[in-house]
């Protein structure tokens, strides 16, 4: 029997700049962010016809304008990277000591001097992927690392809770 004055399990890592860019990464992209990618690489293809007009004959307008759309997807990734980074660098701004503990219908994290009490039904999703467990709390979100887990299948394990929590 567990005794239920502690936590049925406690984890304690690093929250890093790289986790929170992992997390930013991990994002779809969605809202605003797209429209504006869509609509700069559409400008990109349009600026193809102002060209004169014996360059984009043929296949030259093929060429010119795959290149033209090409070149400004890499500068588009280039600046949605950044913006990324920039995200991250505001979630955590530096190395931060983080204790998760894991109660029988909340979680409690402590990260620095911040404290955050979650109850499970409260949380909006969760996302695996192969290195990170993101818990969505809006809004905030918390982020766990796999290796915080002792066991490889703990990432899972709190996922497959938090989500029957929310079908209660």
């Amino acid at each position: 029997m567990t005794d239920p004055h502690q936590p049925l399990q406690t984890l304690a890592f690093t929250l890093t700049r790289a986790d929170a860019l992992a997390y930013e990464l991990s994002r779809p992209l969605g809202g605003w962010r797209r429209w504006v990618l869509l609509i700069w690489l559409g400008l990109a293809g349009a600026w193809v016809a102002v060209l004169p007009e014996p360059w984009v004959e043929g296949w030259r307008f093929w060429v010119l304008g795959a290149l033209a759309i090409g070149a400004h997807y890499l500068l588009a990734t280039l600046a949605l990277n950044l913006l990324a980074r920039g995200r991250a660098a505001r979630r955590v701004p530096t190395r931060l000591l983080t204790t998760l503990e894991i109660w029988g219908d909340y979680l409690t994290q402590q990260r620095g001097s911040d404290n955050l009490l979650v109850s499970l039904d409260a949380i909006a999703a969760t996302s695996l992927t192969p290195t990170h467990l993101f818990i969505q709390v809006p809004p905030e979100v918390l982020i766990l690392p796999r290796t915080a887990f002792k066991d490889p299948s703990g990432p899972e394990a709190l996922a497959a809770l938090i989500d029957a929590a929310g079908k209660e």
